[in-house]
């Protein structure tokens, strides 16, 4: 499995075991994180550290505020803020999913990152 791992998804699964101690990579390519909870990222068709970042925005900025269990949350909160370089809190996460979650607008994610995470960007009166 390791050999299908390029540098940008290793390293997201390296900062994922420093918060998670029980994780698995399954055959789709999945990092499973909380397998009860459904927490996953798929890191198939990962090109660079800005694709990483943007998955993980998709499919992890729920998770650092919705989840049941609150220390589940934290970890959420702590892997996107270790691997992004980040301190972001739950509020701002929010704001992140209720703009970027689930992929809605991968053209607006890119430009987030592009911004240098400047939450301003995400303003609902700058985007009209």
């Amino acid at each position: 499995m390791r050999e299908l791992l390029n540098n940008y998804t290793m390293h997201f699964v390296e900062v994922t075991k420093q918060h998670v101690s029980y994780w698995f990579i399954n055959s789709e390519m999945e990092l499973i994180i909380f397998q009860e909870d459904n927490v996953f990222i798929n890191l198939d068709g990962i090109e660079s550290k800005k694709d990483m970042i943007m998955r993980a925005l998709h499919c992890l900025s729920r998770d650092t505020f919705s989840l049941s269990n609150v220390h589940k949350q934290n970890q959420i909160l702590a892997i996107l803020n270790e691997y992004i370089g980040l301190n972001y809190g739950k509020s701002e996460y929010k704001t992140i999913y209720r703009y970027l979650g689930n992929g809605i607008n991968p053209k607006m994610t890119s430009g987030f990152i592009e911004a240098g995470y400047d939450m301003s960007y995400l303003d609902p009166e700058s985007l009209f």
